[in-house]
C-alpha cells in the first residue's frame, strides 16, 4: 500500500495509521502536481553533493508535454511546490511483525528534504528566500529559469522523461526524453529507451569519455533509473573516447 507524504508532515501522517505491525519503505523520490499530472522530481548532484548536476521531471504524457505552454506551466508549478513547501514523497506500508508505525525504527530514514534544499539554492540565485511566495514571484522565477536555460552555462540541464506505468505493478517505464532549451522541451535522442516487457528496459546512448558533460549525462542516466527502481548493467562498443553504451536494466525496487 502506498501513501503520499508531505515532507514536512511525517509524524502527523504516521499517527493516523491503524495500530498494527508495519514495515516502511521509502520511495526515494519527491513529487509535485502540474496540470493534473503527478510529476516525479529527480536531482543528481556533483562535487560530493555540493552542486546540482542534472534535474529531471518524470511525467506520464505524450507529445503535449513538449509544448512551450506545458513546459512553462510545469516550471511554474515546480517553483511553487518548492517555495511553498508542497513537494511530497511516498512511503510503503506492508504487514510485518518488525515494527509499529509510531516506532522510531519504522520511520523512513531518507526523506527527500535534499530535493527541496537543492531546488531552493537554485532559486535563491534570483534573490528568493522563504515560503509562501506570491503568484507574481513564482511566475517571475519560472520565467527566469526558463530564460537562463537558453544559455547552458548558467544553469544545470533540465530534462523531462515521459513515463508510462505498468498496469500490474508500481513499475515506471521510461519512454522518451526531452531537454529544456529555453523555449520548450526539445525531444532528444541522448537516451533511447526500449521496453522489453515484464521488468526489463534497455537504454541505448552514446558517451564521450573525454568530455565531462557527456560523462555527467551518463551518470545522471544511471541515477534517474535507480530512482525509478532499476538496477542496470552497462556494456560498451567502439573505440575510446567515443563509445556506444547500452544499459540492460531490471526493475528491482
Amino acid at each position: 500500500m502506498k501513501f503520499p507524504l508531505n515532507i514536512g508532515a511525517l509524524c502527523a501522517v504516521l499517527a493516523v495509521l491503524p495500530s498494527a505491525a508495519y514495515t516502511v519503505k521509502n520511495d526515494k523520490s519527491s513529487y509535485f502536481m502540474s496540470q493534473g499530472k503527478e510529476v516525479r522530481l529527480s536531482i543528481v548532484t556533483k562535487n560530493f553533493g555540493r552542486d546540482i548536476s542534472r534535474i529531471a521531471f518524470g511525467v506520464e504524457c505524450t507529445n503535449e508535454c513538449h509544448s512551450s505552454a506545458f513546459t512553462y506551466q510545469l516550471m511554474e508549478d515546480y517553483v511553487r511546490a518548492t517555495l511553498n513547501d508542497e513537494l511530497y514523497s511516498y512511503y510503503y506500508v506492508e504487514d510485518d511483525d518488525a515494527c509499529h508505525p509510531q516506532s522510531e525504527s519504522c520511520m523512513p530514514k531518507e526523506l527527500q528534504e535534499g530535493d527541496r534544499a537543492f531546488s531552493l539554492s537554485l532559486m535563491k540565485k534570483n534573490g528568493l528566500n522563504g515560503n509562501q511566495a506570491s503568484d507574481e514571484v513564482i511566475s517571475t522565477t519560472a520565467q527566469e529559469i526558463i530564460t537562463q536555460l537558453k544559455e547552458p552555462s548558467k544553469l544545470p540541464p533540465f530534462f523531462m522523461i515521459s513515463e508510462m506505468h505498468s498496469l500490474s505493478s508500481e513499475q515506471v517505464i521510461p519512454k522518451q526524453v526531452c531537454r529544456f532549451n529555453g523555449l520548450h522541451c526539445e525531444p532528444s535522442s541522448i537516451w533511447q529507451f526500449v521496453y522489453n516487457g515484464n521488468d526489463q528496459v534497455t537504454v541505448n546512448y552514446s558517451v564521450d569519455k573525454s568530455s565531462l558533460p557527456s560523462i555527467e549525462d551518463e551518470y545522471a542516466l544511471q541515477e534517474f533509473l535507480a530512482v525509478m527502481g532499476y538496477q542496470c548493467m552497462a556494456t560498451y562498443k567502439g573505440k575510446l573516447p567515443h563509445l556506444s553504451g547500452q544499459k540492460e536494466c531490471y526493475y528491482r525496487p
